[in-house]
């Protein structure tokens, strides 16, 4: 859902929550509003502002309605054409691979990978954690070396870039990538 229309929701839920309010405190038994309502209908200026006011609700209503039940995109993927067609591989198998790569690069204790696809292709973004000890640059370099060729061969996507950052160096030694 966008901004707007989770602005929209907002506020229609809480002109619903006003209207219900009213609508309780006038069950029981202050008549006030009632009043303001009669002398509101009984003027034509007053009933045209009544009258706009409840479409532009009926029209928020409709909306929100709509925009629930409109069929939402699939999970995001990377679309690669082939001669015989359309091959869609999504985020989430992308990042997989990703994992798969890391865990063959030593040094590398985890990682985080996401994944942006462009216009020209794929660009992947890791945060990672290095074992302690590690030469970072040298592990660095050997772990975007081996997931984009590990992307290119196991998808066939065009890899633009690599970026690493190094969230954090770890204390223990032992845990690899997981």
């Amino acid at each position: 859902m966008k901004f707007f229309e989770r602005l929209l929701l907002v506020v229609y839920a809480l002109v619903l929550v006003a209207l219900s309010l009213l609508a309780l405190i006038m069950a029981a038994g202050w008549t006030t509003p009632i009043d303001y309502l009669q002398f509101a209908f009984s003027h034509t200026n007053t009933r045209w502002a009544v009258g706009i006011v409840s479409a532009l609700l009926l029209l928020v209503g409709l909306n929100l309605l709509f925009v629930n039940f409109h069929r939402r995109p699939g999970l995001p993927s990377v679309v690669h054409h082939t001669e015989l067609g359309e091959i869609r591989v999504s985020i989430t198998a992308l990042e997989n691979l990703v994992h798969r790569a890391a865990r063959k690069v030593a040094g590398v204790k985890e990682i985080k990978p996401r994944i942006r696809p462009t216009g020209e292709g794929v660009m992947v973004l890791l945060e990672a954690v290095f074992l302690p000890d590690q030469n970072i640059p040298e592990i660095s370099q050997q772990l975007q070396q081996q997931v984009k060729d590990y992307l290119q061969e196991a998808a066939g996507l065009d890899i633009i870039e690599v970026k690493v950052m190094v969230q954090n160096v770890s204390h223990e030694a032992k845990v690899r990538v997981e």
